[in-house]
């Protein structure tokens, strides 16, 4: 795929999945109806739209009505996190292996590149499909801590100095 020059001074929308408190859920049986309402602050027509590569990124875009025209395992993979006992935590891949959470170290890279990837290549009026950790890696590269809330939308303004500023919609 051909890398394009997006310019600054854009909006980008980020959808997030329903929560799934204890256990993985890969088909959003819980915040469906929250996702759809969420259509009114997305732009009527994006200029493209952005999946995660896991089940459950997919189903918020047609959940949506929209139509994905590009995937990234920057907005989520289909792995998902696992509160396991006494505070551990897991990390679960599709095929139901669970490794410890301590053992995957992405999270540098990720920070970097998900700013990067809003900055430098998304282009204005993108909606993003995505999993809480694309906007924690987004929150930790510009230094700050809000709580992700799941089944919600947020608007990602960049301007044209390449600044970043997050607020939900």
């Amino acid at each position: 795929m051909e890398a394009k020059a997006v310019a600054l001074g854009k909006t980008i929308y980020v959808v997030t999945g329903g929560g799934h408190d204890r256990y993985p859920d890969p088909d959003i049986k819980r915040g469906r109806a929250k996702i759809k309402k969420l259509r009114q602050h997305l732009p009527t027509e994006p200029s493209e739209v952005v999946c995660g590569t896991g089940q459950r990124h997919r189903q918020i875009a047609e959940l949506l009505e929209l139509h994905p025209s590009n995937f990234t395992i920057l907005a989520g993979t289909a792995d998902s996190r696992q509160k396991g006992v006494k505070g551990t935590c897991f990390v679960v891949f599709a095929n139901g292996t669970r490794v410890m959470a301590t053992t995957v170290t992405d999270a540098v890279a990720l920070r970097d590149s998900v700013r990067i990837y809003i900055r430098n290549t998304l282009p204005h009026n993108a909606v993003v499909c995505a999993s809480k950790s694309f906007l924690c890696a987004l929150q930790n590269a510009l230094g700050i801590q809000n709580e992700i809330l799941p089944a919600t939308a947020y608007r990602i303004d960049v301007d044209r100095g390449g600044h970043i500023n997050i607020s939900k919609l």
